[in-house]
Order: structure tokens, then C-alpha cells, then sequence
């Protein structure tokens, strides 16, 4: 049997997930066991969100999610690889589900600042699988550096936490079923960017070229 607590005496992670099921269980499978025995039969999310895997930017958190509400899958800095990519194959088949077994209205690609993955992929960190992955937004780089030639790391790095969900959003518009839906007005593609350091979200706007708020942070709530 595994041992709940570590050698300082705190209780380990998996020990503390296990325990905060019963509050799951009582919100959704108690207190709300109709809907859930619903869902238990068949989801309906509206929409798919494609986002980081940072521990900080769980999309069912951010967005104050209810099971069933949205359809995710995760990668590291929510880089979409080019469609026929031998590095795509999960999103393929999740985004594939979602549009035309599920279909749902819309498709969201999330990132962030202070991404983990795009400062790897700026610094030229990483060996193994994480290289080989981050290579997919060698594209983003490249674009940062031909957009500010003489920017320090930090600014390159902000400027591809910028640029990487519009390129995400152009290789998914490649996938041959997003492209249908699309041809078919039933599905809308999105580029947001959750600022980590202000706590807003921003929408890219394609017409504009420019991400505008969707939601700020309200001025009476800032330190």
C-alpha cells in the first residue's frame, strides 16, 4: 500500500486528489445526479478547447467548467502541428471527434503567458520527445525573430506566446474536417491568449491583426 504522507509528514499529491473526489462526488453525482446520469449517457460540449498543459491553465478551472461543458485536449504551449505532421496524430483524431461526432460550435486554441514550452523553445532547451515536440513551433520563432530582430529573450519569448495561437489556428484550418464544418457554417474558430500576469483574456482578431480584450480585469479589482 502506498504511503499518504511524504517524509516531512505533508500529505502527497495523489493522496490529496484522492481525498478531494468526495467533493466531486457530492457536487455532481449527489447533488446533481439527474444531469449527471445524462451525461452518463451520452456529452453534448459546445465547444473544444486546445490548450497548454501548464498545471496553470486547466481550461475546466479558467472558465469555471461543469462536466460535459467543454471537450479538451492539451499539449505543450497548445501548438497545433501542420496537418499530415507525424507529430499531430492526437489532435488529429481529437479534433476530428469533436467537429463531426460531437460537433460541437466551437473550436478554441488557448495560450498563455509565461509559457514553459515557448521559453524552451526560445532558450533552445530540451532533449528527447520535449525537442522534437517543441519543433513543431519552430515556425513561431522564426517569426518572432523576422518581426523584432534586436529583442532580448524575454521579449522574443512574449512575442511568441503572441503569435503561437494564430499559428496554431492557421495549421488547424488545414484539417480536412475543421475546413468542412467551417465551409458548412457550423463551427467557429478562435485564437485567446489568457494573460497569467494581469489575469485577462484576449481574443485574436483576424480582420485586425491584433488580439482585443475579452475580458480585462475589472479596475477596481487591480492591486
Amino acid at each position: 500500500m502506498m504511503k499518504e504522507h511524504d517524509h516531512t509528514g505533508c500529505l502527497r499529491p495523489f493522496a490529496r486528489l484522492a481525498a478531494s473526489f468526495s467533493s466531486f462526488q457530492q457536487t455532481y453525482c449527489i447533488e446533481q445526479k439527474e444531469h449527471f446520469r445524462e451525461l452518463v449517457q451520452k456529452q453534448r460540449p459546445g465547444a473544444m478547447v486546445l490548450s497548454c498543459c501548464d498545471s496553470r491553465t486547466d481550461p475546466a478551472l479558467v472558465f469555471a467548467c461543469a462536466p460535459g461543458d467543454i471537450f479538451v485536449s492539451r499539449a505543450i504551449a497548445a501548438f497545433v502541428p501542420p496537418y499530415g505532421s507525424s507529430a499531430g496524430a492526437c489532435f488529429r483524431a481529437a479534433t476530428a471527434y469533436a467537429v463531426d461526432a460531437l460537433k460541437v460550435q466551437d473550436l478554441i486554441i488557448m495560450g498563455h503567458t509565461r509559457c514553459g514550452g515557448i521559453s524552451g523553445l526560445v532558450a533552445g532547451h530540451g532533449d528527447g520527445p520535449l525537442a522534437d515536440w517543441l519543433e513543431v513551433g519552430r515556425p513561431v520563432l522564426e517569426e518572432a525573430r523576422r518581426r523584432k530582430p534586436r529583442a532580448d529573450r524575454a521579449v522574443l519569448q512574449r512575442e511568441c506566446e503572441y503569435l503561437a495561437p494564430v499559428f496554431s489556428v492557421h495549421n488547424l484550418l488545414h484539417y480536412p474536417w475543421v475546413e468542412k464544418a467551417l465551409q458548412e457554417h457550423r463551427l467557429t474558430v478562435h485564437a485567446w491568449l489568457f494573460d497569467l500576469e494581469e489575469g485577462e483574456l484576449h481574443n485574436y482578431n483576424f480582420e485586425r491583426h491584433e488580439y482585443e480584450f475579452l475580458q480585462e480585469m475589472p479596475r477596481d479589482l487591480v492591486p
